[in-house]
Formats: structure tokens, sequence, C-alpha cells
């Protein structure tokens, strides 16, 4: 008897253990350039928040955890009606496959975030090695940016500078903010004014792709991937727009066609 309750309880354990790690699913609230504070959401009516920073230095804004999409979806939709209409659910699984292994990025208090994975509206503009002025192609991002940022007087935007890890640490931040006044100097000299835009520079670190391949062979395509500044438009709140805002920086429910 004592020996079937044993068992009994074991594979209750195995089946809570078995739900709790396939909990691959997040709900963000929210993510801001800059921390907010947890009571930013319980004086809005939404509790049990907790922070994560990805290797941008982006913050986070979670609730809960799930184990399928559906549930997920569910608390997606809560939170819309709410207001939080940047509320965007992460596949837990899928960050990790992006980040590749090792991965250093999760922790208590840490995630990674592709920023080429669309749950946020990040643009990116690259350059050529060694290089800090802006080509054709980065001009028509740029254009694109722009262009929202002339529709949304209130939106700002966050300017990331990056390299690749060639050259020295000195030299590559150097570099990096290089890169960034240089992508802020265009969109002045378009008419944005330079009050609206904020640089934060990283130069080598938190690259976006390793800048070796898997056989430890140095990558070029992934250097350049890694040379680059990353634009993150921030709602009037400080929120970073999510694609669900793209057509609505004012933060109104964008209408489905």
């Amino acid at each position: 008897m004592l020996r079937n309750a044993l068992l009994i309880c074991a594979a209750f354990l195995l089946v809570q253990i078995s739900h709790l790690s396939a909990q691959n699913f997040k709900v963000q609230v929210g993510a801001f350039a800059e921390p907010v504070g947890l009571d930013y959401f319980k004086d809005r009516g939404i509790e049990q928040v907790y922070e994560s920073v990805d290797q941008l230095g982006i913050f986070h804004y979670f609730v809960g955890a799930y184990p399928t999409r559906a549930e997920a979806e569910a608390v997606e939709t809560q939170l819309k009606i709410k207001g939080f209409m940047g509320a965007v659910i992460f596949d837990m699984e899928a960050q990790r496959a992006l980040c590749g292994t090792p991965c250093p990025y999760f922790a208590d208090n840490r995630i990674y975030f592709d920023e080429n994975s669309q749950v946020l509206a990040l643009k990116s503009v690259f350059f050529d090695y060694a290089k800090s002025s802006v080509d054709q192609e980065g001009i028509e991002t740029l254009k694109d940016i722009f262009q929202i940022l002339k529709e949304n007087p209130k939106a700002q935007l966050k300017i990331f500078g990056y390299t690749d890890a060639q050259g020295s640490a000195k030299y590559n931040v150097e570099l990096a903010t290089r890169r960034a006044r240089s992508v802020r100097n265009e969109l002045t000299a378009m008419g944005i004014h330079a009050d609206r835009m904020f640089l934060k520079v990283f130069g080598e670190l938190d690259p976006a792709r390793p800048n070796a391949d898997d056989f430890g062979k140095d990558s070029p395509d992934n250097r350049r991937m890694n040379r680059r500044v990353v634009l993150a438009i921030m709602l009037p709140s400080g929120e970073i727009q999510t694609n669900d805002f793209n057509d609505n920086i004012e933060g109104k429910p964008v209408k489905k066609h």
C-alpha cells in the first residue's frame, strides 16, 4: 500500500516537472529602453510582472509562463483589452535556438532576444569593415525610420552602435560611437531633431552572430551582421515599438485587414 502511494506521488511529481519544463511561452507586457519599475504595471492593474534584460540592454516585462501558445494567446488578448497594445508572445525555445549553444543570456533576469525575429520592430544599418559612413542601403533604411518619426512627432529613437571583434576593445567602442553618430547625423539632415534620438554604444560586445562559424573558422558574413547600428522606435511612454504598433505609434488598436 505504502509502495503504491509512493509510486503515485513520484509519478505525479514527474508530471509536474515535465509540465513546468514545457512552459515555453512567455507573454511580454511591454519592452522599454529604460527600466520603468513594477509599480508601473501594478498601477495599471497588472500583477506578478517580472523584468528581464536582453543583450541589447532593452528591458522586457513579462507576466507568466505557459505550456501552450493557446494559453499565452489568451493572456495576450486580455492584456491588449486592458490597453497594453505592445503585448506579444515569446517562444522561449525559439529564442534559445536563435541564441545557439552555449547561450550566456538565459538566467533569472536575463533573456536573449534575436533582433531579427520581428517581435520588436527593430531596423539595422550595416557597415563595411572599419567604416562609419552610411551606404545607400543604409540610407534607404533611414528613410523608413525618418518617415515613421515624421508622422509621429511624439516618438523618439534609440540608436545602438556595434562592431565586430576585430581590433582592440577601445578602438571598437570609438568606431561604434562614430557609426551611431553617423546614423544620427543622417537623420538630423533629413529633418529629425537630435534631441529625439538617444545613443547607446556596445562596441564589440553582444554580437548579433558569432564572429566564427561552428568549426571555429572566421565568418565574414557573420562579422558583417555584427558591424551594425540597431534602431528602436520608442513610443511616448518610453516603450519600444512592436510590430503591432507599426501603423500606429500613438498606441491605439491596430485594425487587422
